[in-house]
């Protein structure tokens, strides 16, 4: 196998397991407010 088709198939892999693992992160921290701090997120909605 050509060592030059090997290299953008890997710089894919990795760019796609890097956008995989920041969505997660960004989801879980979102899920991590949302579970833990109702309140806030409710009180922060209301308009007064």
């Amino acid at each position: 196998m050509d060592p030059k088709d090997n290299f953008p198939r890997r710089a894919v892999y990795f760019i796609f397991f890097f956008c995989i693992a920041a969505y997660g992160f960004v989801y879980f921290e979102i899920f991590r407010q949302t579970e833990f701090k109702p309140e806030v997120q409710v009180v922060k909605m209301q308009p007064n």
